[in-house]
């Protein structure tokens, strides 16, 4: 091999070394980003799933028990119990 052919495959070979070694930072990089999201993710499914049970639960229609405690209610001892106070 001639001095120049090595001289050059040497740079070659120091120059791809370096680009790995961006690469593997940049690879870094992009993990550590990609754990910040999943976690900000995980935040938001939680505070999604809350206010889910929170609409659901708002706007639910009333159990029969509700609906038969109402109806048993008189109507007139309420009206009495306001005109007394």
């Amino acid at each position: 091999m001639s001095v120049a052919y090595k001289e050059e495959k040497d740079k070659l070979h120091d120059a791809i070394l370096e680009q790995l070694r961006e690469v593997l930072t940049g690879l870094h990089t992009l993990n550590q980003n990609l754990e910040r999201l999943n976690d900000v993710g995980d935040e938001l499914q939680s505070i999604a799933k809350s206010w889910t049970t929170y609409c659901t639960s708002m706007t639910r229609p009333k159990h029969a028990e509700d609906v038969e405690m109402t109806s048993t209610v008189d109507p007139s001892s309420s009206s009495n119990d306001a005109s007394m106070s």
